[in-house]
C-alpha cells in the first residue's frame, strides 16, 4: 500500500469520499494493479479526449484516511507522510511513477532520475531523506513556473540527480523486487537501460583505485610512473579514465611527472650546413630563416644608387631593370636621369613624362 500511497500523492486526486487517478493511455497496467491490489471493481474508462484513462474509487474511510496521512485537496499544500523506513523506497517508487522520470541523454553519457511537484515542503522531506539515507552528494532542489495553455502562471518544484547520485537512488528503488511489488512496467525497462549506460560511462575515482590495489593513490602513481616507467597514456587506458583525470590526481598528490626522453637524430641543414636535432617530425631545416630562405625563387642584387644588396624575386627580373631598394634611391635616381637628359619635366605640372626611346 505504500506505493499506491506514493503514486496517489504524486497524480492522485481527492475529492471529498473520491480518490481518482488519472494517467496516460500507454501506462493503463499501473491502474489495473492498483485496482486489484486494493481488491476494487471499480471500471477504468477512457477520458472524452480518449488520450488519458481514469480510475476512480469512492470510499469515506480511505479518504480520511489519506488526509490524515497529509493529502491536501490542493497539490500545493501536501505535507511528506509519515512513512516506517521499510516503506519507504515503496512510497517514493510510487512517487516516481506518478510524478517523475528516469532519462538517458541523447549521447548516451549521462543518465538522470528525477521528481516534481507543487509542494515545496514534501519535495524537500522527500530528498532529505534520501539525502541522508544514500549519502547523495548534491540535492538540486528549484523551482520552475510554467504557463498553461489558458495562460495562466503556475509553479513547480522540481529535484534532480545525475551519474553517480541518480544510480544510488535507482538501486535504492529497484533492487530486489519482488512478484507483489508494484511498479510501472515501462519506467522499469527505462531503469534497467539506465543502469547498462551508467556500467559503461562510469568514472573511476580515486577510492576505487585505491580499493582495488590495496595501496594510496600517490603510492600507486609512484609506482607506475617511476619504476614501470608508465607515461599518462598507458595509465589512462590501464585503469579506464581519462589522461586529464591521470594529471589531476597526480596534481593533487603533490608528484611531478619524469621527464618525457624525446628520441631525435642528427641532420644537416640543406640551406646553412649546420648539424642540428631532428625529433619524430618533418622539419628540413634548422631554423625559420632558412625555412625561408628555401622558399625563396630569386636572388640578392645590389641597389643602382647606394649599392644596398636587396633581394628580388625572380618575376621581377622579367618587368624591371634597374633594381632600387627605397624611395630615397628613387628619387635620387630620377634626377640622374634628369641630368642626363633621359627624363623629362612637364612645364605645366611639373611632373615627370613618360620616356620615349630614340629608336
Amino acid at each position: 500500500m505504500a506505493y499506491i500511497l506514493g503514486f496517489t500523492f504524486a497524480d492522485g486526486g481527492l475529492y471529498v469520499t473520491t480518490i481518482s487517478w488519472e494517467i496516460q493511455k500507454r501506462d493503463r497496467e499501473i491502474l489495473e494493479k492498483i485496482n486489484k491490489a486494493m481488491n476494487s471493481n471499480y471500471p477504468i474508462k477512457l477520458t472524452r479526449k480518449k488520450r488519458y484513462v481514469r480510475l476512480r474509487i469512492s470510499n469515506s474511510n480511505i479518504a480520511n484516511d489519506l488526509i490524515k496521512f497529509g493529502l491536501s485537496l490542493k497539490k500545493n499544500k501536501r505535507k511528506f507522510p509519515n512513512v516506517p523506513d521499510v516503506y519507504l523506497r515503496d512510497f517514493i517508487r510510487g512517487v516516481l511513477d506518478g510524478d517523475g522520470w528516469i532519462s538517458i541523454d541523447k549521447k548516451g553519457r549521462e543518465i538522470c532520475i528525477g521528481l516534481s511537484g507543487g509542494s515545496y515542503e514534501f519535495l524537500k522531506e522527500l530528498s532529505d531523506k534520501l539525502r541522508k539515507g544514500l549519502s547523495l552528494s548534491t540535492n538540486n532542489l528549484r523551482c520552475r513556473r510554467r504557463i498553461t495553455r489558458k495562460g495562466k502562471t503556475t509553479i513547480v518544484y522540481s529535484i534532480e540527480w545525475y551519474g553517480k547520485n541518480a544510480f544510488k537512488v535507482i538501486r535504492f528503488l529497484y533492487d530486489n523486487l519482488s512478484n507483489t511489488n508494484l511498479f510501472l512496467h515501462r519506467k522499469f525497462i527505462k531503469q534497467q537501460e539506465a543502469r547498462k549506460i551508467f556500467e559503461k560511462i562510469r568514472r573511476v575515482t580515486r577510492e576505487d583505485v585505491e580499493e582495488k590495489f590495496g595501496v594510496p593513490i600517490k603510492t600507486f602513481l609512484k609506482q607506475l610512473l617511476y619504476e614501470r616507467k608508465a607515461n599518462v597514456t598507458q595509465i589512462a587506458k590501464e585503469l579506464g579514465v581519462r589522461s586529464s583525470t591521470i594529471y589531476e590526481w597526480v596534481k593533487k598528490s603533490g608528484l611531478k611527472l619524469p621527464k618525457k626522453q624525446r628520441k631525435y637524430s642528427i641532420t644537416k641543414c640543406p640551406i646553412c650546413g649546420r648539424r642540428f636535432r631532428k625529433y619524430n617530425t618533418s622539419k628540413r631545416y634548422c631554423s625559420l630563416a632558412c625555412a625561408i630562405s628555401s622558399r625563396l625563387t630569386g636572388k640578392t642584387v645590389n641597389c643602382i644608387v647606394c649599392s644596398k644588396q636587396i633581394y628580388r624575386p625572380a618575376w621581377w627580373f622579367k618587368r624591371n631593370k634597374y633594381p632600387i631598394c627605397s624611395r630615397e634611391c628613387q628619387g635620387r635616381w630620377k634626377k640622374i636621369l634628369l641630368e642626363k637628359g633621359i627624363l623629362r619635366r612637364s612645364k605645366d605640372t611639373g611632373r615627370f613624362l613618360p620616356h620615349v626611346s630614340s629608336d
